[in-house]
């Protein structure tokens, strides 16, 4: 499977990468339609280079399953979900994202005559301890931005990103 825009964070000596990546829909491939998901490595008092590098240590996937898939049977800015932020705050994950709203929902991106983007916006889902999924925002808490990083400092949040549209950001 195809991944993009891996996102680290380490909690607890162990290593979480949220990244995106190709969905499959009836048994097939669903390419160019993101969900979210994560791989991790328990670093056992080793580093990161260490783990990866020396001890050459790969990450295991929780599942195959995603941990925050895309909606297929209606218009939603969760249509395809990409571009994953993670941080962890007193008793939770907090994962942010890009989601793509689309004209079809039910079809790929590519390849689709009357496939078109309605919208884009940046969404936020609420992560337990055990990495599971205890709330999703209903609507974008940010419109516009594509390629996001999400950090808080200081009780403040501050999100780094391209701007969608034409010429770019």
């Amino acid at each position: 499977y195809r991944v993009e825009t891996p996102n680290a964070i380490v909690k607890d000596h162990v290593l979480y990468v949220f990244y995106c990546a190709d969905g499959h829909r009836g048994g097939k491939a669903f390419t160019t339609r993101y969900q979210i998901g994560y791989a991790y490595l328990p670093l056992n008092g080793a580093t990161i280079k260490e783990s990866l590098l020396t001890q050459k240590k790969v990450l295991s996937r929780r599942s195959t399953e995603p941990l925050l898939p895309y909606v297929t049977d209606r218009a939603s800015y969760m249509n395809n979900v990409q571009e994953p932020s993670i941080l962890y705050d007193k008793d939770h994950f907090e994962l942010y994202f890009v989601g793509l709203t689309l004209g079809r929902p039910d079809a790929p991106i590519g390849g689709v005559p009357d496939q078109r983007l309605t919208g884009i916006g940046v969404g936020r889902a609420i992560l337990n301890d055990r990495l599971e999924l205890e709330s999703v925002t209903p609507e974008p808490v940010v419109n516009g931005p594509n390629i996001i990083e999400v950090r808080k400092i200081h009780d403040r949040y501050y999100m780094f990103a391209v701007a969608a549209g034409p010429g770019g950001g």
